[in-house]
């Protein structure tokens, strides 16, 4: 697609009501996320998990771990907390 393709065609406006999707908060028993405790590891994430695990196995010398993630995902922790453990 061209620019000028792009640029001839009109925008569609999207309804307010669209734009919001509320939730029912009335079954949490906290008032503030920061009443929670620190859940260790990834949540949902077993498969990411496993491979971290199973790469603390490796006795290999240069053998290396390569992780990413999004910078709040808490990547850096959870693969500090599985490295201690397999210590």
């Amino acid at each position: 697609m061209t620019n000028s393709s792009v640029n001839s065609q009109s925008a569609s406006t999207v309804p307010v009501n669209l734009l919001n999707r509320s939730a029912d908060l009335s079954g949490f028993k906290f008032e503030s996320t920061a009443e929670l405790e620190a859940i260790d590891g990834l949540l949902g994430q077993e498969r990411a998990l496993e491979a971290i695990r199973f790469g603390t196995q490796i006795e290999k010398p240069g053998f290396n771990l390569f992780v990413i993630g999004q910078p709040d995902a808490r990547m850096r922790q959870t693969v500090e907390s599985l490295l201690r453990k397999a210590a």
